[in-house]
């Protein structure tokens, strides 16, 4: 009968300091939301580690801001390549387009001097002296006209104008005068290279189409 009071009493002992260590800790957060929240609490040296990858195996760290840094640096280097090669494209461009210009201007210089040669050659070939007038050839205004404008030469030639013959008849008028006298045999024909017979038989056709027209305007009056 003394060992159930005594049973009792312990088991109400054990009760006791049960519930005194309960009512003792802390009451506010249980130990794994104390250990949250010890880390949660960044000090000074957190904000580094935040920023700072470590290497797995090495004991070096590369900062985010780094990886940064390089991307920007490759991007730098791609847009210098990149203007780089349009520069050399548009130098190369540049230098293409000036051979060019440069050979058409040569090109264009040896035409000019082939032409001059040409030129000289028909003078050369064509220019007369003056001669006398052939038997048959037209007197008065014709007779006039033929010794202003050439000195009665019917192979004369005028470089400048290009105007040939007795009468110095343009290319143009002389074509225009042939066909219009029915002589297509004529038209094309340098006139200066014309016999001194068709000369004034042309001379006399234009005549007689357009008067003294064709003539005018040359600074003499017959």
């Amino acid at each position: 009968m003394r060992t159930r009071p005594l049973t009792a009493a312990v088991v109400v002992g054990v009760i006791g300091i049960v519930v005194g260590t309960a009512l003792g800790a802390p009451a506010d957060r249980s130990w794994p939301q104390a250990i949250a929240a010890r880390y949660d609490k960044l000090h000074s040296a957190r904000p580094a580690a935040a920023s700072t990858l470590v290497l797995p195996g090495s004991k070096l760290s590369v900062g985010v801001a780094t990886d940064t840094t390089a991307e920007a640096t490759r991007m730098k280097q791609i847009t210098s390549a990149v203007k780089t090669s349009r520069l050399e494209r548009d130098a190369r461009l540049a230098a293409w387009y000036a051979a060019a210009a440069k050979a058409e201007a040569e090109r264009a210089q040896e035409a000019a001097r082939a032409a001059a040669q040409r030129r000289a050659r028909v003078r050369r070939s064509y220019a007369g002296s003056p001669s006398a007038p052939h038997s048959g050839a037209p007197g008065g205004y014709l007779a006039c006209v033929r010794h202003r404008e050439s000195r009665g030469s019917y192979t004369a030639v005028n470089g400048s104008s290009g105007a040939a013959g007795a009468y110095q008849f343009l290319p143009s008028t002389w074509n225009n005068t042939a066909r219009h006298a029915g002589r297509p045999d004529l038209v094309g024909v340098n006139p200066a290279a014309a016999s001194p017979s068709d000369q004034d038989a042309m001379a006399n056709h234009l005549l007689s189409w357009q008067g003294s027209s064709p003539w005018s305007g040359q600074g003499y009056s017959c």
